[in-house]
């Protein structure tokens, strides 16, 4: 999740709800939320990684489980692609000189080497680039600031505008909702590295939480500010609209400064986002429902799986040249939402249907709120564009067929993993700070 995420559609969205970007992360912040509360529960339940592909899994049934772990693949193997894209088209901004296929295939290829390199490398270069990207922010908020106490933009530093005017249309509001919540993407990550966690039953929740409630303060005050300060005004490029609220309100120095820092958001988010798509193929190949001979092999001396990191550098390019930023975010959040939407599902089954848990507090915790999860989530897949809708459709579909494959028409049952009735409150990561192999099999 990147503190900039905000930025890297905000012209898109603005465009399409007439300025209200603030009122759509307020959306999809609440439907996150629900989620968010949802994973915290399957996670004391099965705190090991594979996230909402192993608590399907296990809750529901194995093919129900291959379907959301091929669903959230759509989510964590094309989220690099959408950061290789932003990275692309910024830096080509700030360069016209060379091609902006150029900067892709650098940036993949650098981010690609950290990765293999091990996850502790690649945290320490992911803070710092994290750290930078809050400057960004700061200077950001400082510039809209300004400009607004000066009387540009809405001339004032508090309006409803951003939050409700005369462009308000419900229908275009949750397809701005539906299309921001990419920005949220990244929170379900922290779920799949719980073999790697200390206290994952404890730990994961917790950051989980905060995780999307300090970004999601972020995205919004962005938005506002953004909204607020370009108010009245019309983009001549919608795909890099910040850079245009940036130029008005403090000149050329900002396409300079928003270029490098789109640069940075880029590379943190693909180094996040590369790791768990990696371990999501790691841990499907482990259980046998993709080649496990290629997938689930950790390289001998970094112990991650590289295998899987190269070959989701490789798809994160190569799609990036096929497809524009809108449709990119839209359907990279089709598997999101049905992956989401299972977890909160998993939670009514696993708690309120097999366990039982009903009383007035159960029913609240284990039927109300992943209800509305569920709900919610499905309402905003559909309410995505319809190109995105369309991949999103083939994409599961092409997951159908293979599942037919692998379980020959639903005579065979799927591998999955065994699983200890007992499960490790803790699971320390290696020397080098990588996923081990598995210590719950």
């Amino acid at each position: 999740m990147s503190p900039l995420a905000a930025m890297s559609t905000f012209g898109i969205v603005s465009e399409l709800t007439g300025g209200l970007v603030s009122t759509t992360y307020i959306v999809a912040l609440i439907v996150v939320m629900f989620t968010v509360f949802s994973y915290g529960q399957m996670v004391k339940v099965y705190p090991i990684a594979g996230s909402s592909y192993t608590y399907a899994q296990k809750t529901l049934h194995p093919n129900i489980g291959f379907l959301v772990g091929w669903a959230v693949l759509m989510d964590y193997l094309f989220v690099p692609m959408l950061c290789t894209l932003v990275f692309g088209l910024y830096m080509n901004v700030l360069i016209s000189a060379i091609p902006s296929y150029i900067w892709m295939i650098g940036g993949a290829a650098i981010v690609t080497t950290l990765n293999v390199m091990g996850v502790k490398l690649a945290l320490k270069v992911n803070t710092l680039l994290i750290i930078l990207q809050y400057v960004g922010v700061a200077v950001f908020v400082f510039i809209c600031i300004r400009g607004l106490m000066h009387g540009m933009g809405g001339q004032t530093l508090f309006s409803l505008k951003p939050f409700y005017n005369e462009n308000f249309a419900a229908a275009n509001v949750a397809s701005g909702a539906a299309l921001v919540f990419q920005s949220f993407l990244g929170f379900d990550a922290i779920a799949t590295l719980a073999e790697s966690s200390v206290k994952p039953k404890k730990t994961i929740p917790k950051a989980l939480a905060i995780c999307c409630l300090l970004n999601g303060l972020v995205f919004t005050s962005v938005a506002y500010l953004g909204d607020l300060s370009f108010l009245g005004k019309q983009f001549q490029s919608a795909d890099t609209g910040v850079l245009e609220v940036g130029l008005y309100l403090a000149g050329n120095w900002y396409i300079i400064f928003s270029s490098i820092l789109s640069m940075i958001g880029s590379a943190a988010s693909m180094l996040a986002s590369q790791t768990s798509a990696a371990t999501m193929v790691y841990v499907m190949a482990r259980d046998g429902v993709f080649p496990k001979r290629l997938l689930a092999h950790l390289h001998p001396r970094f112990k991650t799986p590289y295998i899987n990191i190269i070959l989701i550098g490789v798809v994160s390019v190569g799609t990036a040249f096929f497809l524009n930023l809108g449709t990119a975010a839209s359907f990279i959040n089709f598997g999101a939402f049905l992956a989401f939407a299972s977890v909160n599902f998993c939670v009514i089954v696993h708690y309120y249907i097999r366990n039982k848990r009903r009383t007035l507090k159960d029913k609240f915790k284990y039927l109300l709120i992943p209800s509305i999860g569920v709900l919610s989530n499905l309402g905003l897949l559909l309410n995505l564009e319809k190109n995105a809708l369309l991949l999103g459709s083939i994409w599961l579909g092409c997951g159908i067929v293979y599942l037919l494959y692998l379980s020959k028409f639903f005579r065979v049952r799927l591998p999955e993993m065994s699983i200890s009735e007992k499960m490790p409150d803790q699971v320390a990561p290696d020397a080098r700070g990588s996923v081990p192999a598995s210590s719950t099999i």
